[in-house]
């Protein structure tokens, strides 16, 4: 299926309906203001109107994925341990030929992906995750100038969240800070190597430590990457060692990349709203950029390998 399978013929906007009313679903929404192309029709959100996310005062919000009218493309932006049965509920309701965008990570458990791809297909629906930092502007820029398989050797990547006083909150809603920000460094990594394997050092709730193997131009190589929930602000960043070459730095909070530390490369705009964009034009529109299914599948696969406790 293609994405002209979600366009309509008479060039009318498509039809947009939100599962989940969070932040995540807010900003898809700022994502998609200027969009002439799509209308909101409705939302799911047990919060009702008093949700985070506020629709279009044309577009109802309801308590079940079976009240929502008719669409042509879903967000699914639920907590991250339904997002299975959400979106399983919201391929009942489809008619055919709909696009379900469901946001990361799909699945927690290895196979779980992959089983709901082919529910997807039997649906006759089209399902695909929102991996965000894959289309970071700083991960886009580094991938132009290095190539399509640059010459990685080594990489280490930390991206670290300040939820120490809303940790049982978040662990509720995103699981563990692996399962949150472990998908994240791994979609900035599949731009750039293959990624093989995952071998857990340490995990909790609140702190991962994953070795990973990948392959790249040249041979094999390993990384590790470090998530983790706690105070202070934001950190995300990855640093790639280049085989007989330099040290290339990408800061995410920044969007920026820098070479043996001279900065070569500032977003312009704001790098969180930068990566909505970008990745919600690439799968309304049709971009190179999305993932296929096999991509997404063996993402996923690692990311549970990584997981201390599955």
């Amino acid at each position: 299926m293609s994405l002209s399978s979600v366009s309509h013929e008479d060039s009318s906007p498509r039809r947009l309906a939100f599962v989940g009313l969070g932040r995540a679903a807010g900003l898809s929404l700022a994502a998609l203001d200027d969009r002439d192309d799509i209308v909101i029709v409705g939302g799911v959100d047990p919060r009702g109107v008093e949700a985070m996310t506020r629709l279009p005062s044309t577009a109802p919000v309801v308590g079940r994925s079976e009240e929502l009218p008719s669409f042509d493309i879903a967000i699914v932006a639920t907590p991250t341990p339904s997002h299975v049965e959400d979106c399983r509920r919201l391929f009942g309701h489809c008619e055919g030929g709909e696009l379900i965008l469901c946001e990361k990570p799909l699945a927690l458990v290895s196979g779980e992906a992959e089983a709901l791809f082919a529910d997807a297909r039997s649906a006759g629906v089209e399902l695909r995750v929102l991996l965000h930092y894959a289309y970071a502007p700083e991960v886009l820029w580094a991938r132009r100038r290095l190539g399509i398989e640059p010459p990685v050797e080594s990489f280490a990547a930390y991206f670290r969240d300040p939820y120490g006083e809303g940790l049982f909150e978040r662990a509720a809603v995103l699981g563990t800070s692996w399962v949150d920000l472990g998908v994240n460094a791994l979609s900035v990594l599949e731009r750039l190597v293959t990624l093989e394997t995952a071998d857990p050092l340490r995990s909790s709730i609140q702190l991962g430590v994953v070795r990973v193997g990948f392959s790249a131009a040249g041979g094999m190589g390993e990384g590790t990457i470090m998530t983790a929930w706690g105070d202070g602000d934001p950190v995300k960043r990855t640093s790639l060692r280049l085989r007989d070459g330099p040290r290339v730095d990408l800061d995410h909070v920044r969007g920026s990349v820098s070479v043996d530390g001279r900065e070569l490369y500032r977003s312009r705009g704001q790098p969180i709203s930068e990566r909505y964009r970008t990745m919600l034009a690439a799968h309304l529109d049709g971009s190179e950029l999305v993932h296929t299914n096999a991509a997404t599948i063996d993402l996923h696969r690692v990311l549970a390998a990584g997981d201390i406790g599955r």
